[in-house]
């Protein structure tokens, strides 16, 4: 009995219930419970208990009638199938108790039992089809509205019946204002026929799509989505409407954009590191050359002291040498090899001297001006940094004067009374030195103001350029303790504004030892460990020439043996290169520091940079001599090296 079917029949005629029992008993007599009330008032008492599953209420109910009673149920909250059952069968009876939502009517003179054991299930079924429906619907409100994907429904000629939240926030409207709209007015229109086609293609039965697709925000801006889109049919096949879900692809092609960027960058780096190395090598392998050629350049001047003429044109030699040793460490430099040094600068000397550099650099059609003012203070920088600085702002000039122009380059001593606005903070009060390099180029943008000095940035073509130069001369300056300051706007050129501190020391020139110091006589025994037999074979005869018992040895495996020789338990000090073949000068001085602590080292290296930090000498304090080195260098170095205790250890 504990699944029969509970029924509340609502009549105030007593004979009527008793055959509506009999009716039931005689059908399934164990399926049904009949309960039974007999007016308007006590059918509402039972309402609130909610424990049938149907109702069967006569029309006719005293001062009430059926459909009152199903009207005021049904404001109640009350959704048990209810079945009216009429006497005298009329239509309009009948249409307005199925518009309350009756499961159907039933005439009381002519009901038996199959006919209402029929209406009774129908109404059941068609309660539990509309609870499911209902509970379906539900979900689909639930989950179109709260979806954080833009979702629409959209007529057959694109007007827009449902949308969620998302969507609208997404494109900026109301969910009023894109119910007024289509889904093509919302659309640029180069994308309209493309979106037309493919409705029409969903009507054809094509299945469900899924594309990129354009919308227009309200403020103007396009904004990017992924659009899936279905047709929905009836149950003849019918097309009803369009079913839009669309996802914002904004922060997906941002990250993408990111990714290439990164790869880009990544491209760069790797690219730049290349030349890094290969200007490295270049200037390792140059500075080998130049060290051979400025020794014997300087021997031969020494030898024709007597013929002016003669050690003019060797001089000269040795003058072309110095600027080949220039060009070698603005290459690195350029390539980011060179370490910092700096010292106090003279910075128009610094700035004349990459003059004719300068010219090569920015072409004929270029005219350019360097006015470089007398009273400018001193500064504390590295005159390799400074140049690269000032050589990468007139590269980015020239770029963009493609047609031609004007550069200028100046400096000036500035003296600021009060804090200014710079790029990345105010400028303090104080005197500084200024560069100022200025064009007639094409200038540009505040956006692209705003990005300037970011690394990898560039407005030039793929190929045209690495987005490094600004940002490694913003480098410089701020490694300098400067400031840099940009004026620039569209067809009106640029004026790049660096500001230097003015320093207060005199100025540091490079030590350069004078040709006297190379006739001072040593006696010491000198092993030179070269893999480079010109630079090692010159080495040799200058100290030999010098007063020094010269020894050779082409890397440091040669050298260990040599230590084992009656000639090698003389040596005093190793004069030895970086980099070598089969053992490095790092390794070889290690164990001759255990073999013989008392022996004095010297590194020497074409080398400059990260290569050196990878090899462990920068860090380990031992004495170093660059190359390339000239003669009075060479044995000044060794002189002092011999004579400070404090060179012996690598």
């Amino acid at each position: 009995m504990s699944d029969a079917i509970r029924i509340l029949l609502v009549d105030d005629e007593e004979d009527f219930r008793v055959l509506v029992g009999e009716l039931l008993t005689a059908i399934h007599g164990d399926s049904y419970l009949l309960d039974w009330v007999g007016s308007y008032d006590a059918a509402l008492a039972v309402l609130e208990a909610d424990q049938h599953s149907v109702w069967l209420v006569d029309y006719q109910l005293g001062e009430h009638d059926g459909l009152e009673l199903m009207r005021e149920a049904r404001a109640r909250g009350c959704k048990t199938p209810m079945i009216l059952l009429t006497g005298h069968g009329a239509r309009e009876v009948d249409v307005a108790a199925m518009k309350l939502g009756a499961s159907d009517y039933l005439p009381k003179d002519r009901l038996d039992g199959r006919t209402l054991e029929r209406t009774i299930r129908y109404a059941l079924e068609r309660a539990r089809t509309q609870e499911t429906l209902q509970a379906s619907e539900a979900r689909f409100r639930s989950a179109f509205y709260g979806a954080t994907t833009g979702m629409a429904l959209t007529s057959m000629d694109g007007r827009f019946l449902q949308v969620n939240r998302s969507l609208c926030e997404m494109l900026g409207y109301t969910v009023a204002e894109l119910l007024g709209k289509t889904l093509q007015a919302i659309m640029p229109a180069d994308d309209l026929p493309a979106t037309r086609e493919l409705q029409e293609a969903l009507v054809r039965g094509a299945p469900p799509a899924q594309l990129e697709r354009r919308f227009l925000h309200k403020q103007g801006v396009v904004v990017l989505t992924q659009w899936d889109v279905s047709l929905s049919r009836d149950r003849q096949g019918t097309p009803l409407c369009f079913f839009s879900q669309i996802h914002d692809l904004t922060l997906r092609k941002r990250t993408e954009e990111a990714l290439r960027h990164s790869e880009a960058q990544l491209h760069q780096a790797q690219k730049m590191e290349a030349i890094g190395r290969l200007a490295g090598g270049v200037a390792h392998d140059f500075n080998n050359v130049l060290t051979v050629i400025s020794g014997y350049a300087t021997m031969l001047a020494r030898k024709l002291e007597g013929n002016t003429t003669l050690r003019r044109e060797a001089e000269e030699i040795q003058d072309a040498i110095e600027r080949a040793a220039a060009l070698t460490r603005q290459l690195l430099t350029l390539s980011r090899k060179q370490p910092f040094n700096p010292r106090v600068l003279n910075l128009n000397s610094v700035i004349g001297g990459i003059e004719k550099m300068l010219r090569r650099l920015i072409g004929e059609d270029i005219e350019l001006r360097i006015e470089l003012d007398p009273a400018v203070g001193r500064v504390r920088a590295d005159a390799g940094q400074i140049e690269q600085g000032v050589i990468n702002l007139a590269i980015n000039a020239r770029d963009a004067m493609p047609s031609g122009g004007k550069l200028t380059i100046k400096t000036a001593l500035v003296t600021q009374e009060k804090a200014g606005p710079m790029r990345d903070g105010d400028l303090p009060p104080g005197q500084y030195t200024a560069i100022i390099v200025s064009d007639t180029g094409v200038g540009m943008t505040a956006e692209v103001k705003s990005h300037l000095f970011e690394p990898f940035f560039t407005t030039k073509a793929r190929d045209k350029g690495t987005g490094l130069g600004l940002a490694t001369c913003y480098g410089i300056v701020k490694q300098s303790g400067g400031y840099i300051h940009v004026d620039a706007e569209p067809n009106r050129g640029a004026t790049f504004k660096i500001y230097l501190p003015v320093a207060s020391d005199a100025v540091e020139e490079a030590a350069q030892p004078t040709e006297s110091a190379i006739v001072r006589s040593g006696k010491e025994t000198v092993l030179i460990v070269e893999d480079d037999d010109s630079v090692r074979e010159y080495a040799a005869r200058l100290l030999r020439d010098a007063g020094y018992t010269p020894l050779e040895a082409r890397n440091g495996v040669e050298a260990l043996r040599l230590f084992e020789t009656p000639s090698g338990r003389g040596i005093d000090v190793v004069v030895s290169d970086v980099i070598m073949p089969q053992m490095g000068g790092k390794e070889l001085a290690e164990h001759v520091q255990r073999l013989r602590p008392n022996t004095r080292i010297l590194f020497t290296s074409g080398y400059t940079g990260d290569m050196l930090d990878n090899s462990g000498v920068s860090q380990s304090g031992a004495a170093f001599l660059p190359k390339p080195f000239s003669a009075a260098q060479l044995t000044q170095k060794i002189r002092e090296v011999l004579t400070n205790g404090s060179a012996r250890k690598p």
